[in-house]
C-alpha cells in the first residue's frame, strides 16, 4: 500500500511521467464536468422541480450559508470558487472506496497547490 498517490507510476514515456494523482485528479475533474452537465440540462423555475435540480439548491444553499457564517459578509463573491473547491475534495475523498482508486487529496503536491 502507498501512502501517496505520486509514488504510484500509470504512464511512462522518455522524461513523462503521469501519475495516479494526476490520472485520478482528472478523473474527478471530468466526473464533476459530466454531472454537472446533466444536472443542469433541465433545470426548471416551477414549482415542479426534479430530484437532482432539488439537491443542486439544496447544496448551493448549504453551501452559501456556511460561507456566510464563517466570512460574515455576502458569500456570491466567493461561492463559486469556494463551492468547487469543496465539490472536488468530498468527491475525491468520497471516491476512496472504490478499489483501486487513489484519492488526489492525499497527495502533498495536490494539497500544496489547493493552499496556494
Amino acid at each position: 500500500m502507498e501512502i501517496s498517490p505520486d509514488s504510484v507510476m500509470i504512464f511512462t514515456w522518455g522524461y513523462f511521467h503521469i501519475n495516479a494523482t494526476i490520472v485520478y485528479t482528472w478523473v474527478v475533474m471530468a466526473l464533476l464536468i459530466i454531472v454537472s452537465l446533466l444536472v443542469t440540462q433541465h433545470l426548471s423555475a416551477g414549482f415542479a422541480l426534479s430530484r437532482w435540480q432539488n439537491f443542486l439548491e439544496t447544496m448551493v444553499d448549504s453551501m452559501r450559508n456556511q460561507i456566510r457564517e464563517i466570512i460574515l459578509q455576502r458569500p456570491e463573491p466567493y461561492l463559486s470558487f469556494i463551492g468547487t473547491l469543496f465539490l472536488f475534495i468530498s468527491i475525491s475523498n468520497f471516491l476512496s472506496i472504490v478499489p483501486g482508486y487513489y484519492p488526489p487529496t492525499s497527495s502533498f503536491s495536490t494539497t500544496a497547490a489547493l493552499a496556494i
